[in-house]
């Protein structure tokens, strides 16, 4: 994984701040090389890398044969030819694109060839192409938007494409937007041509500098790198269950076949970092961290959606790679709701996952300090272009979990007083975790939010697939970017198995009841088939774990309406926001 950017400023005296300040944004996600490419006297990438494939560190901008010059951000798991494990999905993607357009000589086909490559590829990623023969920038991300990619412009001489909103002091702070994952955009010279009749040039609101237009060429229906399939149609509020038993069955076994291939591919070759994360405490004598060991970090809290993630994971991680469950607690006795189900979970996961060694890393905060002086400067620039006060408390319980720095317990036990458990050998720890495994999307996929029992009952199951999808199709500007920018902040590579392709698809493919049925109480009908497919992986508590938001289990949203005063609850700050046009 990496941080991106791209800057043109025909102004020279403040090139040096936005470059130095594109530098320091992008800096914490790659801590093994960053690095400029000068591309003319207007116009710079910069790219930093998180060495995570690959025998050797390939370090970025990649300067490709025919005046290319590539930057890429995530992970591709399938869509290239000779792809194999171990080898740089980089390097490989440079490959097929300077074969693409060796021989194409003008800029509509070129472009198209680019879209064409691009629209193969399998994984979360974001990337730009500078075509220097044509004075032209390639840029886009996935179809779901699993990695973050902003935009800005002055509208006179500046236009920046980055991973990170910037800093640059004594400057009007720039308005900056997600990218749309609808395809790929072109930045490049006015006056090009239009041959083909899938280029749009009505793309979203970014007024690019005098002299220059930006294109967007759509994703194919159907391909790689576009949107998620839609569902079957929704069945009548009145409908019975059509599934017997027998067919539930074999639709949670194929559900566990899909999701088992996604935690694979997302756990395998994770080897020791070639160097410290530089975001991390410096190592001494009271944090422990065996950094020589590879290892790999869940936020965790106890519950259904990471429960499932962590056997699984056990299922197909080597032997040897040691899992740091990594749980946040804003609470001031170190109690939260989280904490307590984190203790739980780890008994659980011990019972079902023997020989793999788990660390329970207790991150025990403070709101007063996280939201403070340049911490909370850098949260505010992080969060950006979100500024609600519920992304910013998710972006506090990430962040803190991203640090990875807190006290690990090997053991619980239960608390005579109140039969709840309780934190044994506790000692310091920090996490040498560069792969962050996360359970988003699941309750999008699967219907986990209270709302959704709500918009079942108030209409149906046709309302609830409508909310279903609504909450899929918003992910990639009201999630996906801001946990992309908070996590690789520290050095550390979020994952998303529950968004994998193959997992969306087959989820599409089944009847809706199938996968929640709101006819059954908490901790039943909601998410029921990965209730039930926990229950296969033989766990029976996690399996009737009812759904608790993060900022309330870890207990942030209650510090943080002490601190600023009031209450903003979660849904009334989700209505108070809307997507970008």
């Amino acid at each position: 994984m990496c941080g991106v950017g791209f800057i043109y400023c025909v102004d020279q005296v403040l090139q040096r701040r936005y470059y130095q300040s594109l530098f320091d944004a992008l800096s914490p996600r790659g801590p093994d090389g960053t690095n400029f490419s000068k591309l003319n006297g207007e116009m710079h990438l910069c790219a930093s890398v998180l060495h995570m494939r690959g025998p050797k560190v390939i370090f970025q901008p990649l300067h490709l044969c025919g005046g290319l010059v590539l930057c890429f951000n995530g992970e591709i798991y399938s869509g290239l030819p000779n792809l194999e494990n171990g080898c740089s999905d980089t390097m490989v993607l440079g490959e097929v694109l300077e074969r693409a357009l060796t021989s194409l000589t003008d800029k509509d086909s070129r472009a198209e060839a680019v879209r064409r490559v691009i629209s193969t590829l399998v994984g979360p990623f974001s990337f730009l192409l500078w075509d220097g023969v044509y004075e032209a920038l390639y840029f886009g991300k996935d179809g779901q938007g699993r990695r973050s990619l902003l935009w800005s412009t002055d509208g006179e001489g500046l236009f920046v494409v980055a991973s990170n909103s910037l800093r640059v002091e004594e400057e009007q702070e720039l308005h900056y937007q997600e990218i749309p994952p609808s395809g790929l955009y072109v930045f490049s010279r006015s006056g090009i041509s239009h041959s083909d009749s899938s280029v749009t040039t009505s793309a979203p609101p970014v007024n690019p500098p005098p002299g220059w237009r930006i294109e967007l060429h759509p994703w194919a229906a159907g391909r790689a790198s576009s949107s998620p399939p839609p569902r079957r149609p929704a069945l009548p509020l009145s409908a019975p269950p059509i599934f017997t038993p027998e067919e539930l069955g074999l639709a949670v076994g194929g559900l566990l076949a899909a999701l088992s291939a996604a935690v694979s591919v997302r756990v395998q070759d994770i080897t020791t970092p070639s160097t410290e994360i530089s975001t991390s405490p410096p190592q001494c004598s009271h944090y422990s961290s065996n950094l020589s060991t590879p290892s790999l970090a869940i936020l965790f809290s106890g519950g259904l959606d990471c429960m499932v993630l962590a056997v699984l994971a056990h299922q197909h991680a080597h032997p040897s790679l040691s899992f740091d469950l990594i749980n946040v607690d804003f609470s001031d006795d170190q109690r939260s709701p989280d904490r307590l189900s984190a203790l739980e979970g780890l008994d659980e996961l011990r019972r079902v996952c023997p020989g793999r060694q788990f660390n329970l890393l207790c991150v025990n905060s403070c709101y007063q300090e996280v939201a403070s002086g340049e911490r909370f400067q850098r949260t505010r620039t992080l969060v950006l272009p979100l500024k609600t006060h519920l992304d910013f408390n998710i972006a506090f319980v990430l962040g803190e979990g991203a640090r990875g720095v807190g006290r690990v317990a090997t053991a619980a036990a239960d608390n005579d007083d109140d039969d709840e458990k309780v934190p044994l050998d506790d000692r310091p720890w920090r996490s040498a975790a560069r792969v962050f495994l996360s359970g988003l999307g699941a309750d999008e996929v699967f219907g986990g939010y209270g709302r959704h029992r709500s918009v079942f009952m108030r209409g149906g199951w046709e309302a609830l697939e409508m909310e279903l999808a609504e909450d899929l199709g918003r992910l990639w500007w009201r999630n996906l970017g801001r946990d992309d920018r908070v996590i690789a902040a520290h050095g550390r590579e979020a994952r998303w198995p529950y968004l994998d392709e193959a997992v969306l698809a087959y989820a599409a493919a089944l009847p809706l009841h199938a996968l929640c049925d709101f006819r059954h109480p908490p901790g039943v009908g909601d998410k029921r088939i990965l209730r039930l497919l926990a229950m296969k992986l033989g766990l029976m508590e996690a399996a009737k774990r009812v759904k608790r938001a993060m900022h309330f289990g870890s207990r942030v949203a209650k510090c943080s309406d002490a601190v600023h005063g009031g209450k903003a609850t979660a849904d009334t700050l989700f209505q108070a926001i809307s997507p970008p046009e």
